[in-house]
């Protein structure tokens, strides 16, 4: 049909038996043997924030944390430096981790209270959680704008997408990619690449291939994977540089080894076309299959087409709603275009024009050709559906008129 031209644990610890610990001096799991550290250092090397000031290139990032370790020893250096407002805040960001919300809470607000930028930011992230009790989003934008206020890298980027999506804050692109420059201005791979991507789409600034590639070369140095999406998407559609999807492919495969949804998304593309690549459905599924369950909405999309066609897997009509539908509240534009689709020729539901039409109309109105060149013929079938259709067919209800009531001479289209 056409449709696929449009798409474009922690850390394991040194370990496994328990510290032992005993104020004032605290032994970490994990930690070197030169001697015994105070609380605070003992604390910090298991659960600091690598963009404290203090802690930069050796604190953890969450995914890197022993949680259990670093709750125990933290515990216990709190136990033995119970003023200790850097403890506070750490042990307030583990048990967030863990989901002990109250205590994270109670610690977080201690530490925010002394003006610690890692307990005001994770304060914001745990109210801007709704299912947690005091959540406040409003609260956790205001706390998101004093950590970023205080140069908190990661308070930076989370405030930048905010202001990108109009998250909580009014829509605002250009305070969004300034926020995103000071992040990058700090060396973050992820404001790096978002710096790239507005210079490769003239987002905010003049369009600027050659410094896209830059920053995108630059983000993939400080580890970032999401470079190497981008380094592929100039090389696919030939920005800046040669047009070449064989190249393209090798930097999404770099992305991809790490995992990174934008790059197994964009390889999967190019397996189902067979550019630069040998065509392969099977590969491609297996991409898709990690994107979306990473909840990457285009990758749901893409996802949803294979188990539409069946192509990699067995036709999954109901499953390809599904992962449309989820790429559809991700504001993917081409998954209202599916949606509709699959409503139009009632693949797995019932046949509904009306709410075959609703999607069409969103994808059209942002901008989606597919669903632009099917809006006006669903218009039509609607039309006719509405003066000759019959009220208890499936997707009936609100249109068709009894058999009676029919014009042989109305002509809708």
């Amino acid at each position: 049909m056409g449709y696929r031209s449009l798409f474009v644990i922690g850390l394991l610890a040194a370990a496994l038996s328990a510290p032992a610990l005993a104020a004032p001096q605290v032994v970490t799991l994990g930690a070197d043997t030169t001697g015994d550290k105070d609380p605070i250092t003992s604390c910090g090397s298991l659960a600091a924030s690598p963009y404290e000031s203090t802690w930069e290139g050796r604190g953890l990032k969450d995914t890197e944390i022993f949680l259990d370790g670093a709750m125990s020893t933290c515990e216990a250096a709190l136990a033995a430096a119970p003023d200790s407002i850097e403890i506070k805040a750490w042990l307030g960001r583990v048990y967030r981790l863990v989901g002990r919300d109250k205590d994270a809470a109670r610690l977080l607000q201690t530490a925010a209270d002394s003006s610690s930028l890692l307990a005001i930011y994770e304060l914001s992230v745990l109210k801007a959680t709704p299912m947690i009790d005091g959540g406040d989003d409003t609260q956790a934008v205001t706390l998101l704008q004093q950590a970023a206020a205080g140069g908190f890298t990661p308070a930076l980027n989370d405030l930048a997408k905010r202001y990108e999506n109009g998250t909580g804050v009014e829509r605002n692109p250009d305070e969004a990619l300034r926020l995103y420059r000071e992040a990058a201005d700090k060396g973050d791979g992820f404001a790096l690449y978002k710096v790239g991507a507005a210079y490769q789409n003239g987002a905010g600034v003049t369009q600027d291939f050659g410094k896209a590639k830059s920053f995108f070369q630059k983000a993939v140095d400080a580890g970032e994977p999401k470079g190497y999406a981008g380094l592929g998407g100039l090389y696919q559609n030939g920005q800046g540089v040669e047009a070449d999807n064989a190249r393209a492919a090798e930097f999404y495969q770099k992305g991809a080894d790490q995992t990174e949804p934008q790059s197994e998304a964009a390889l999967a593309y190019l397996y189902d076309q067979g550019l630069g690549v040998e065509q392969s459905y099977e590969k491609s599924f297996a991409l898709l299959s990690d994107a979306a369950n990473q909840n990457d909405g285009f990758g749901q999309a893409a996802l949803a087409l294979h188990y539409l066609f069946g192509e990699g897997v067995e036709v999954d009509a109901a499953k390809a709603q599904d992962l449309a539908f989820a790429a559809q509240q991700k504001q993917v534009t081409y998954a209202n275009g599916i949606l509709g689709y699959i409503y139009a020729e009632g693949l797995g539901t019932d046949r509904d024009l009306s709410s075959a039409l609703n999607y069409f109309q969103l994808g059209s109105d942002a901008g989606d050709q597919y669903s632009a060149k099917r809006l006006e013929v669903t218009k039509l079938e609607v039309a006719c559906q509405d003066v000759a259709g019959s009220p208890y067919e499936p997707g009936g209800v609100g249109h068709g008129v009894e058999f009676s009531a029919i014009d042989p001479d109305v002509e809708p289209w």
